[in-house]
């Protein structure tokens, strides 16, 4: 077992917790958002994706701008048979590719 030291933690109590983890670890984030080295200097780890995905989406709110939505293509060449549905494709979220939908500032 691994023992994370108590500095190190964030105690969960709601959504508030988030804002001050994202607060902690991009303080300033309106003043620092077109800065590249603020952004390569910090970074939130999380278990799933899912919670990253949910993270992102609040750093994005916070960041002055456009939202911008690029889509992934969404079907398989050759794919004579139809093995995949093109709805099982926009799901899937394999680790260390992008989203079926990015949305950037």
């Amino acid at each position: 077992m691994i023992r994370i030291p108590n500095h190190m933690v964030i105690p969960w109590k709601n959504e508030k917790s988030l804002q001050a983890l994202i607060e902690y670890i991009y303080p300033n984030l309106t003043e620092h958002h077109l800065d590249i080295s603020y952004f390569t200097e910090r970074a939130i780890l999380a278990t799933k994706n899912e919670y990253i995905d949910h993270i992102n989406d609040m750093i994005l709110d916070q960041t002055p701008g456009d939202i911008i939505t690029y889509k992934s293509y969404d079907s398989v060449p050759d794919d004579t048979r139809g093995l995949y549905q093109q709805e099982f494709l926009n799901s899937i979220t394999p680790n260390g590719l992008p989203p079926y939908e990015l949305c950037l500032k």
